[in-house]
């Protein structure tokens, strides 16, 4: 079994299924003026005009459109966690993955097996850094991924 360098930090479906924009937040981003902030509403709409049907059968926790709130964002709650990690990195000490803002984070033992799957470590007092992943939003209305949307649409 291989253990793994060092922490890692995970979003898994369970956390980043939940994860849209949407609300004042969107709002914020939709009537932005700032070049960033239009390119990807600009984006969006040329997804959403060529092919977001055949992503609506897999369906979204809320409703979405170009003018009322993304769809699901798989990608931007582990570019979070990553800028995150990246900015409690110092050149002697990794970030560490125990505490991630806006999200409940759990600490797994896992290796890879002989057969090249990742599976929990049952070798007791084994040296084996923490794989820790999100399993719930802190605070917030609904499922709680709304604070993290305000943190996106007031930084952006």
């Amino acid at each position: 079994k291989q253990p793994y360098h060092s922490p890692i930090c995970t979003a898994p479906l369970d956390t980043t299924y939940y994860f849209q924009i949407y609300g004042n937040n969107y709002q914020i981003i939709l009537n932005s003026k700032q070049i960033i902030p239009q390119t990807l509403v600009a984006n969006y709409q040329v997804w959403y005009d060529n092919g977001a049907d055949l992503y609506k059968s897999i369906g979204a926790y809320r409703p979405y459109s170009p003018t009322t709130a993304t769809s699901i964002m798989y990608d931007a709650q582990a570019m979070f966690q990553a800028s995150v990690l990246a900015m409690n990195t110092t050149d002697t000490e990794q970030g560490k993955c125990d505490n991630m803002p806006f999200m409940e984070m759990q600490g797994l033992r896992v290796v890879v097996n002989e057969t090249g799957y990742t599976v929990n470590d049952t070798i007791p007092n084994n040296n084996i850094d923490m794989n820790y992943e999100a399993i719930n939003y802190i605070g917030g209305e609904h499922n709680g991924s709304y604070p993290l949307g305000e943190y996106i649409a007031n930084t952006l």
